[in-house]
């Protein structure tokens, strides 16, 4: 497809089933790229290739399931972009492991066409084409911490996640609706025993992420109460550790 804004890695072991998407969702999507893989494999070697702007994941392949898949790519890479995942599998641990693992949408299969591709439009829209992208900076900001990161999001009155990366592992996302934190979620927590966990991680990665179309709002505190909560549990942290 030529003048594509957007690629998608769809990743389905089923041919019969990725050929039918990608025909019906692009016709829907003319805009978008749609690179086709069937193993884990293969889609690790199509994301060293090239950016996406989305990833369409079948949880259970061949070669293992497409949870994992995210989770190793995320302890690699500094920015990775949302996922909507799907299964055939009724199975509820998929898809809490699926939220946990930061998907925007969880669809049991077989999945409708139409809403996939207004679901897919929606993430699309709050992810600007690169080109579109003139009028804020980019760039590296260092010895920054997550209670800096987060007063600067709000102050900016963003609508967006941040996404925290620890080097032993851990990971954690805050999100922020018109300046305010309205969720946050680590592997176990949510709420505001996640936001406090985030803020007292000393190092790691971090990326920006568009909001979910459906997130869920955990917090309910003003912004600036609740970073003042946050920095005094650390303190208290820090004299009960010296």
């Amino acid at each position: 497809m030529t003048g594509a804004k957007f690629n998608i890695l769809l990743l389905e072991d089923n041919l019969v089933a990725s050929n039918f998407l990608i025909t019906t969702l692009s016709r829907e999507l003319p805009e978008v790229k749609f690179v086709p893989a069937i193993s884990i494999k293969e889609a690790s070697e199509k994301v060293a290739a090239q950016a996406f702007d989305l990833f369409i994941l079948d949880i259970q392949l061949p070669d293992g399931n497409s949870i994992d898949f995210l989770d190793a790519l995320q302890k690699e890479h500094v920015s990775i972009p949302r996922a909507i995942f799907m299964t055939a599998s009724k199975v509820p641990e998929f898809r809490q492991r699926a939220q946990t693992a930061g998907a925007v949408r969880f669809f049991e299969k077989p999945v409708k066409s139409k809403e996939f591709a207004i679901v897919i439009s929606d993430i699309l829209a709050q992810r600007p084409a690169p080109e579109k992208q003139d009028n804020a900076f980019e760039g590296l900001l260092s010895c920054l911490t997550p209670i800096d990161l987060v007063q600067l999001k709000c102050l900016s009155q963003a609508r967006m996640g941040l996404e925290f990366f620890t080097r032993q592992g851990a990971r954690g996302s805050v999100y922020f609706r018109d300046g305010q934190v309205v969720h946050a979620v680590t592997g176990l927590e949510t709420g505001e025993d996640a936001f406090c966990k985030i803020m007292s991680w000393k190092s790691g990665k971090i990326s920006e992420i568009p909001l979910p179309t459906a997130l869920p709002r955990s917090i309910h505190s003003n912004w600036t109460d609740l970073i003042i909560n946050a920095a005094h549990k650390l303190d208290e942290t820090s004299h009960s550790n010296p």
